[in-house]
């Protein structure tokens, strides 16, 4: 199998390494190399032989220094410039990109920027030997200690070595002058934990804990942690309560009304003409639980606007619009709601975006209101973080509203529904006496309070989190056949919109045609299979199993797939696709 990978991708050499998920055991190593003539030999292990500069994937490192030395938070603003060059003594270090002027600390380590050495420097630059301590306090000078010979010895400089120079430490935070095997310097680093599902926090925690069990170091970075989630971790991967800090203050950017009735178009449209008689700035985002309630909250706020002679521009954006669509409707909803215009004055602008949970976390936004429904407590004040988000604007009025009616059906139930009504109900209770301005510690101590193992212990996530954990843990190696699906458990198809293929159908089936005819290397075919998937969008699962009966008995059209590659391939679906997004057809639903 390794083999047939290399030679499909032509790469020079790789890995495979097999382990015992109950364990953590490794139970075989296999390595490859291609020879002088070609053909693939094993002659090295390269999971632990040789050392070598780990590049971009040491940023964690250095940002979890940052954060413990307390020189900064993960929303702190940084000034990276915009020219993209650093400079350091007579050197200069340059991003990949153009510079991206003020970001927060949490940008600049999803955007790996090159700048973070401008920010170790600056702290670090005189006593350099408090960076290297904590790279040596975290185990990345010393071998995995695995039980296999011929591992390589890291090395990282010390500011006292002959070869440390003024440009070693900012070049050292960003993976350069210092050598280490990848098993040393491999660290886990886990967002926003609380977004998780049952299902996959409970194989998180799983992994999570037999990591640690081998010696791997992990960390958490969220926003919000609910009690009952740091409990399971603390009893399930050994969290320490010494190695947990909170950077919260109590700072106030937001401003609540609670209403206890649907989110709907009319209070929306209030607002919106309100402000725009003042003359302010009238960004709006509204935030749905379901893509259906958007798209139908769309089609309100339209007609009513439409009925009021209201002149609004309204958008909506959500998971279910082809990849080339959404891209698009992503830079336009960032760029309408950025903070400051061109000048450093706060941005001004009017309009409407309709959204899902889609926007609650890596999209850098920040709108004046936010009308929303009650999710659960972690889920809305992630959805407060896209109002007012620098805290820069007035909070003396009103600027987040609450809904806390939801259909009857959107609750668990059986099979049915996705929210779970123990912990709506207690977010509920937790929100229903605010009205006016909430702090961030607030904000906290009402997840600290209600959000609790003991409350939610009777919940259907805790009951699905131990049922998960359960069935993981049953599982022996070789237990499963290839085509069981016990594990993978698919919820979502990759689709082609009808719509979508008959406008580009030249070009689909053009790239289609040399992806499966033409000798490619990997890049070119990994090119032309994106070509092709910008056309595409992911469906739940259970809508294109309806749309397949449906097809078995001639209610909709049957269309050729289209090959990716010989084992894969997108379906084309008759559907409803517009400026709102992906529709399933009618006669779907009528199929038994």
């Amino acid at each position: 199998a390794l083999k047939k990978q290399l030679e499909k991708s032509e790469a020079t050499h790789g890995t495979a390494i097999l382990m015992e998920v109950r364990t953590g055991d490794i139970k075989a190593i296999a390595n490859m190399a291609k020879g002088k003539e070609g053909v693939y030999v094993e002659n090295q292990n390269f999971a632990i032989n040789g050392a070598g500069e780990p590049g971009s994937v040491i940023k964690a490192a250095t940002i979890i220094s940052l954060l413990e030395d307390g020189y900064v938070t993960p929303e702190d603003t940084i000034d990276l410039g915009r020219t993209g060059r650093y400079k350091f003594y007579d050197r200069y270090l340059s991003e990949s990109h153009e510079g991206l002027g003020k970001v927060t600390v949490t940008q600049m380590m999803e955007k790996s920027a090159n700048g973070i050495a401008k920010v170790v420097f600056e702290n670090y630059k005189n006593h350099p030997e408090k960076f290297v301590n904590r790279w040596y306090g975290m185990g990345l000078d010393k071998k995995t200690g695995i039980c296999l010979p011929g591992e390589a010895d890291p090395f990282i400089k010390y500011p006292k070595d002959k070869s440390w120079t003024g440009i070693t430490l900012p070049w050292m935070s960003i993976g350069y002058e210092l050598k280490l095997t990848t098993l040393s310097y491999s660290r886990i680093v886990i967002d926003e934990i609380q977004m998780y599902s049952p299902d996959l926090l409970a194989y998180l925690i799983y992994g999570m804990e037999h990591v640690a069990k081998m010696g791997g170091k992990i960390a958490i970075m969220t926003a919000t942690l609910s009690p009952f989630v740091k409990e399971l971790l603390e009893k399930y991967v050994g969290f320490s309560k010494d190695n947990q800090k909170v950077f919260i203050n109590d700072s106030i950017r937001h401003n609540v009304k609670v209403r206890d009735r649907k989110i709907n178009a009319k209070d929306i449209l209030d607002l919106y003409e309100e402000n725009e008689r003042k003359g302010i700035s009238n960004k709006i985002l509204v935030v749905c639980n379901k893509i259906a309630t958007a798209q139908k909250l769309m089609e309100a706020v339209k007609a009513e606007a439409a009925g009021k002679n209201i002149s609004a521009t309204v958008n909506i954006f959500h998971s279910r619009f082809i990849k080339k669509d959404r891209a698009k409707l992503e830079e336009e909803i960032i760029k309408f709601g950025k903070t400051y215009d061109k000048n450093g004055n706060l941005d001004k602008q009017s309009g409407i975006w309709i959204a899902t949970s889609i926007v609650e976390a890596s999209l850098d936004i920040d709108f004046d209101y936010l009308f929303t429904e009650l999710l659960d407590l972690n889920s809305l004040f992630q959805r407060f973080g896209r109002c007012n988000r620098k805290g820069a604007k007035n909070v003396t009025m009103y600027n987040c509203y609450v809904y806390t009616q939801l259909d009857e059906g959107d609750f668990i139930l059986g099979n049915k529904g996705f929210i779970d009504k123990t912990i709506f109900e207690l977010s509920n209770k937790a929100i229903h006496d605010i009205n006016g301005k909430l702090s961030e510690s607030k904000k906290q101590e009402l997840i600290n309070r209600y959000l609790t193992t003991e409350n939610i212990s009777q919940s259907h996530f805790i009951k699905k989190f131990r049922e998960k954990y359960r069935f993981i843990d049953s599982i022996s190696i070789y237990s499963f056949k290839k085509n069981e699906n016990k594990l993978r458990n698919i919820l979502s198809e990759t689709i082609i919109p009808e719509t979508v293929y008959e406008k580009y159908k030249e070009e689909i089936d053009t790239i289609s045609q040399k992806l499966n005819s033409e000798r490619l290397t990997a890049i070119e075919r990994k090119c032309l299979r994106s070509n092709i998937l910008q056309y595409s969008l992911e469906i739940p699962y259970y809508h294109w199993n309806s749309y397949e009966k449906a097809m078995k008995k001639g209610c909709v059209h049957q269309y050729q797939s289209i090959n990716l590659s010989p084992g894969e391939k997108i379906k084309v679906m008759q559907c409803r696709y517009d400026e709102m997004g992906y529709y399933r057809i009618e006669v779907v639903d009528d199929v038994d």
